[in-house]
């Protein structure tokens, strides 16, 4: 199976459906419930919503699936951050003490984040590819000016 050429278009689809329910609905019965009417009318609205959100979200993701992007290999933070929420939720039961060990901890992984976060943004913002200079070339050409 190749890719999905237009995303949503099972949702538009079954948004049209509930649409023909919706107006078979207000059509066929006489008395005026709203209840019927509005809750299909609701459906369908919401499945356009979703439908359109899709399509979106697909067309974003295609045109970010042709741009470098960092590729982290293991957040050592991020499971440190994750011990200590769990060893503050311990904590409310256990005692006080663990709670501050855990907030510790959870300074320690917050400052690894970060770190992290910003040298994933600085890599981002490093040209990528053959035609991209490095450090040792750039001072060749620069010494080769003179």
């Amino acid at each position: 199976m190749g890719p999905m050429r237009r995303p949503g278009v099972v949702v538009l689809v079954w948004a049209a459906f509930l649409g023909v329910l919706a107006t078979v609905l207000w059509a066929v019965f006489g008395e005026v419930d709203y209840l019927s009417v509005l809750m299909p009318a609701f459906a369908v609205a919401l499945t356009g919503l979703i439908a359109l959100g899709g399509a979106g979200q697909a067309r974003r993701a295609a045109r970010r699936a042709l741009e470098a992007q960092p590729d982290p290999d293991v957040s050592w933070p991020a499971v440190l951050a994750g011990i200590a929420l769990a060893l503050a939720l311990l904590g409310l039961e256990v005692g006080t003490f663990l709670i501050f060990v855990a907030g510790g901890l959870g300074l320690l992984a917050l400052g690894g984040l970060v770190r992290e976060w910003r040298a994933e943004r600085r890599e981002a913002r490093r040209p990528v590819g053959p035609a991209a200079p490095t450090a040792a070339a750039a001072t060749r050409e620069e010494r080769s000016a003179r």
